[in-house]
């Protein structure tokens, strides 16, 4: 009834991919041991960035945003 050890490894893999923490390069090595295809990872990895890159912009347009609001109503 439990799950076989290659599934677990493969959901501790794809958790891995989605944190932040560990360098890319690594993810895939990992993905390699257990024999899981690294351009699948790699993928997910470049998912993850371009996730992290957009919610930077976002984060830094609302303190723009924030700002400008608060000069506005300084001016006023």
């Amino acid at each position: 009834m439990f799950p076989k050890p290659r599934i677990l490894l493969l959901f501790s893999l794809l958790i891995l991919a989605f944190s932040t923490q560990v360098n890319a390069n690594h993810k895939i090595g990992l993905a390699g041991e257990i024999g899981i295809n690294s351009e699948l990872i790699t993928m997910m990895c470049n998912i993850n960035s371009s996730r992290e890159h957009f919610q930077r912009k976002r984060n830094k347009t609302s303190e723009i945003s924030s700002l400008i609001q608060s000069r506005f109503v300084m001016e006023i």
